[in-house]
């Protein structure tokens, strides 16, 4: 994991709990029932992936992107912000889109080589994260794994292991954005292909 992930990972924990404060001091809820919804959301709205980590040079240039056109631009909404990024994309040259390309190239095949070797998580046979059963591992292997994702690793058996469950329907949702982004990207190819 690159040092930009990692603190993607960790400005994302921390604009989570915010959210989470958030919404309960809005509506009246606890921060259980909020934390319950959420999964139940997350878990409904993705799917699984068998395919693996995928990138784009797209996904690459928002990852790198999206952070700074979302500080200097505070009154927009995601959506807006991803159409700002993709406006962007779209007017880069070639030879710019290739330099994020190949860095994607880059990053899914360190990605498939992580997958053909799992680090087997300590309390179970599981090797995935995606498998891995958290509520059977120690609170110090709790710890161990929500560090090496860069999670924020205090807190309660039960919080450790809400936090690695939510990362890890992050993640699941990420690869679907990015599968559908790359699938947008191939029939805007064409498209241009045709037009031509």
């Amino acid at each position: 994991m690159t040092s930009l992930e990692k603190q993607i990972l960790k400005l994302n924990e921390k604009y989570i709990q915010r959210f989470i404060s958030e919404i309960i001091k809005m509506e009246d809820i606890t921060e259980q029932q909020l934390k319950s919804t959420w999964k139940t959301i997350s878990s409904s709205s993705s799917k699984q992936s068998k395919k693996g980590t995928r990138k784009s040079g797209y996904t690459m240039f928002l990852v790198e992107n999206r952070p700074s056109i979302a500080s200097s631009n505070p009154h927009l909404k995601s959506t807006e912000i991803i159409s700002l990024v993709a406006k962007q994309w779209r007017e880069l040259s070639e030879e710019e889109k290739d330099v994020y390309k190949k860095k994607a190239l880059e990053e899914t095949s360190t990605a498939k080589e992580a997958v053909a070797t799992p680090v087997a998580a300590p309390a179970s046979n599981n090797s995935s994260m995606e498998e891995m059963d958290f509520s059977k591992m120690s609170i110090k292997d709790l710890r161990k794994t929500a560090e090496k994702h860069g999670l924020f690793t205090m807190g309660k058996k039960q919080e450790l292991i809400q936090r690695l469950i939510d990362y890890r329907n992050m993640v699941e949702e990420d690869t679907d954005e990015d599968e559908e982004n790359d699938d947008l990207e191939e029939e805007e190819e064409e498209e241009e292909e045709e037009d031509e």
